[in-house]
């Protein structure tokens, strides 16, 4: 391998190695034609010209990483000091990640210091001449609006339109593929076991069930042990239903098994989101209902291009909602889309 660059641990003078990937690990790091890397490894005593990769060690390649690469020959010349890294995307499938594809924007935090970055499209992102020390990373904006994504296709006016798609897509008709009885089906509420199953009006609910046990179980008042007993009663008491074994109980989502800690929450953030987007976009365009009534998506697709999704992550949650709706992320909008939908005559 024909060396560019020396860090430390080789004389400088050297311009090729030969990389053994294979002793002492069983992780082989596969290195193609024509790609560059940066080879972390631990030089052979008996031949410094012989690099050992031996614990699968984070050797990369340039490609993909070229913010990481600067910062580590920037060191060199006792610059000050950089933070970079790389925003994925997890996937559910053995906890794999995969790149963003969009830019995100990233705040570092530290004492009352507060900056901000704007992630490059394949995920890495840096911050320059910052002080030494711990630094908090998070992603600015993400998961509430991501998960804003649930009023509009059960609303009264869009199943004008769906009924009829519905009969004709399942060859249907009669007493229960009319559009009075679709509206029915999708304002039955009824208190159950699954959260993916449940109605919007219950879901909150659920929602409330899993952050109080995993605030619980974090902050040290719940042993794991007794989840399955406490889940049980948090359910007699919020729904008043008792799950019969675990299954339909508290194994039945895969975030905590995955890591996703903390995250239940997001998806009522984003139904309340949701709601507030909806009402503000009807004030903007008074005829919203009736055009949604005749399949007509195009007045909210255009405001909501035009308020949320050209935004995207440049902007934060807060900042998003508030320039879109004149308001903070409140309770009120989505209160009032319950009591209009479920409750009125």
């Amino acid at each position: 391998m024909i060396v560019e660059e020396i860090l430390q641990g080789l004389p400088e003078n050297v311009r090729e190695v030969e990389v053994d990937s294979s002793r002492r690990t069983s992780c082989y790091f596969r290195l193609e034609k024509d790609e560059r890397y940066v080879i972390y490894g631990a030089s052979d005593p008996k031949n410094l010209l012989l690099i050992h990769t031996g614990v699968c060690s984070g050797s990369f390649t340039v490609r993909g990483h070229e913010l990481l690469v600067q910062a580590l020959l920037a060191q060199k010349t006792d610059e000050p000091s950089r933070i970079v890294g790389f925003v994925r995307e997890r996937t559910t499938l053995y906890g794999s990640t995969r790149q963003i594809g969009k830019a995100i924007k990233i705040v570092a935090e530290r004492d009352g210091q507060r900056l901000e970055a704007l992630a490059l499209p394949d995920g890495q992102f840096e911050f320059r001449n910052v002080a030494p020390g711990t630094w908090h990373l998070r992603p600015e904006s993400g998961e509430v609006i991501h998960d804003s994504d649930h009023d509009s296709p059960r609303n009264d006016g869009a199943q004008n339109t769906s009924a009829p798609r519905m009969r004709a897509a399942f060859g249907k008709d009669g007493p229960a593929w009319t559009t009075d009885n679709i509206h029915r089906v999708y304002t039955r509420v009824v208190p159950g076991f699954i959260r993916v199953d449940a109605d919007e009006v219950t879901y909150p609910l659920h929602i409330m069930l899993r952050y109080r046990l995993e605030r619980a179980m974090l902050g040290g008042d719940l042993e794991l042990a007794d989840l399955p007993g406490a889940w049980n009663e948090g359910m007699r008491e919020l729904l008043g239903i008792v799950p019969t074994d675990d299954a339909v109980g508290c194994l039945q989502d895969i975030h905590w098994p995955d890591g996703g800690w903390g995250y239940f929450p997001t998806y009522t953030l984003g139904a309340l989101a949701a709601a507030q987007l909806f009402a503000a976009a009807q004030k903007a365009h008074p005829g919203l209902m009736a055009a949604i009534g005749k399949g007509d998506f195009a007045p909210l697709l255009g405001w909501l291009r035009f308020n949320v999704h050209g935004k995207g992550s440049i902007a934060g949650t807060d900042e998003i909602l508030g320039e879109a709706t004149g308001a903070p992320l409140g309770a009120a909008a989505f209160k009032a889309h319950l009591e209009s939908r479920y409750l009125s005559a």
